[in-house]
């Protein structure tokens, strides 16, 4: 996003509400380890939330999105 601009990217990483880190490397065009460290502070501002439990392969909810669309 940053080199190239593309926002249509950014805007529908924003838009899921559950991903994963291999969901963050190629649509920002990031190492594994940048995306480790962006989900960990997304996570700790409260953007996040994990929800496996597991050490890997770990999935992460955006849950004031979850909340917004699920309410009818």
């Amino acid at each position: 996003m940053r080199t190239t601009n593309d926002i249509i990217n950014w805007i529908k990483f924003f838009l899921e509400a559950v991903i994963s880190v291999s969901d963050v490397v190629e649509p920002l065009s990031v190492s594994k380890q940048t995306a480790n460290l962006l989900i960990k502070d997304f996570e700790k501002h409260g953007i996040l939330k994990e929800i496996t439990g597991h050490e890997r392969n770990k999935l992460f909810v955006f849950q004031r999105y979850l909340d917004a669309y699920s309410q009818s």
